[in-house]
């Protein structure tokens, strides 16, 4: 299929919104695949009294519809305790976690003591943290606490790979309640059913600038995480296991590609045609540092499984490896200064996807090489002038977006009679 020819070999089909017609407040959501069906997590952020921090809906293909499966609870009947998709954009230094805040991660992973490929879910609120495991999405069960020397863990993000999960997590001292501290160690366990971890890095793997891990990914037969450093910009490190549970960790980016704190993490980081793409990141906090600039669009490079690199989009700058100008002859955020961070970073039918958010709407582009690049019209998908990519995935049904209608606004003003104040729309593209 031709670049010209990708839209027009697809509709976006708007999906029934049944299961979440009463959400008025502000929410997150992620999507994620498991057993052959399209899942969408919906959380609250409202400090408003509920009785439940979140929903799961589950997409009926035949009929394009969304149905409730499952409620999540509040921890500990906390009732300012609701459930969040942790956004790597809102790490602070001092301030991980907030009182309203619950983080959560899934995975999918067969442990020693599972019977079959189980999804794990995490869940994070300023008084407890869960991790549940389920084999249906219908009733989830829960596993015990993991400990590692003296912290209690919670896991921010879950990997799977190798016949192993790893996780990046927050930990509080054991026998302390007054907030989680972030760990920047990669932990990795053959059976998180029986909350059984282990290091496998130093802390911030020797640097203490480096605050936590932003993303996780496989490639080459290594595991690759992005770092979240607000001193000296961002990092990328790689491991192979060597033997079981022995790792050796070899630095393969610094200095955010020597853009230092103006690429403060990686937001995202995928696999396309045989090279890792890196998408880089500012705080949304960044406003208040003392920096000197604080609007910084991102960048985005691609290493090779030599762990060379080369710059896709952003600033020409000189590195110790020579001259590094932009193969797309595109500066950060292309070209755009408006933009703060990539919302999603993704691979569909052979294409690289990069969603760009603007304040009040979004923007998609694509490339089949990773260096030519061109916008996808997005005008004829949604009603709403404005709005805002919530989750976005590559999945069997097609390419589906997530969006908030931002304040339920449509093209002619009138508000939202299905979602209330705030909305969300679904869009599934789909081959004729």
């Amino acid at each position: 299929m031709s670049k010209d020819s990708l839209l027009a070999a697809q509709y976006f089909a708007s999906t029934e919104q049944k299961g979440y017609q009463q959400l008025t407040s502000s929410f997150s959501c992620f999507l994620f695949l498991f057993q052959n069906h399209l899942y969408l997590a919906i959380t609250s952020n409202s400090t408003q009294k509920a009785n439940h921090s979140g929903k799961l809906l589950r997409h009926d293909s035949l009929n394009d519809t969304w149905d409730e499966v499952y409620q999540l609870p509040l921890l500990n009947e906390d009732s300012s305790a609701y459930l969040t998709k942790a956004s790597k954009s809102n790490i602070s230094q001092n301030d991980l976690i907030h009182h309203n805040k619950i983080f959560s991660e899934i995975a999918i992973f067969k442990g020693e003591s599972d019977n079959a490929p189980m999804l794990y879910l995490s869940l994070i609120s300023s008084l407890e943290s869960q991790l549940l495991r389920t084999e249906t999405c219908e009733s989830f069960h829960v596993i015990p606490k993991a400990k590692v020397e003296q912290y209690r863990l919670s896991f921010r993000q879950l990997y799977p790979f190798q016949n192993k999960l790893y996780a990046s997590c927050l930990g509080r001292l054991t026998g302390e309640a007054e907030k989680w501290e972030d760990l920047p160690i990669v932990y990795v366990s053959d059976d998180p059913a029986l909350g059984l971890w282990q290091c496998t890095s130093l802390s911030g793997f020797g640097d203490s600038n480096n605050k936590a891990i932003s993303q996780m990914v496989a490639f080459n037969d290594c595991l690759y995480v992005g770092t979240v450093n607000l001193e000296q910009g961002f990092q990328v490190w790689k491991t192979q296991v060597i033997e079981p549970f022995s790792y050796s960790w070899k630095q393969v980016i610094s200095k955010g590609a020597y853009r230092y704190t103006m690429n403060e993490f990686v937001s995202s980081m995928v696999v396309f045609k045989g090279n890792l793409y890196v998408a880089s990141g500012r705080s949304l906090l960044a406003e208040n540092n003392t920096h000197e600039f604080n609007t910084a669009p991102p960048e985005l490079i691609r290493i090779y499984p030599d762990d060379s690199w080369d710059l896709i989009v952003g600033t020409p700058k000189f590195t110790p490896e020579g001259l590094k100008v932009p193969l797309s002859a595109m500066g950060p955020g292309f070209d755009d200064l408006e933009q703060s961070n990539f919302q999603c970073l993704l691979v569909h039918d052979n294409y690289l996807y990069v969603g760009v958010q603007k304040p009040g709407r979004f923007q998609m582009w694509l490339s089949e090489d990773g260096e030519i690049w061109e916008t996808i019209p997005l005008e004829g998908i949604t009603n709403y002038p404005q709005v805002e990519l919530c989750a976005a995935m590559s999945t069997p049904f097609g390419l589906t977006f997530v969006f908030d209608t931002i304040h339920g606004q449509t093209a002619n003003n009138s508000l939202s009679n299905t979602l209330g104040v705030n909305g969300l729309e679904i869009w599934i593209g789909k081959e004729h």
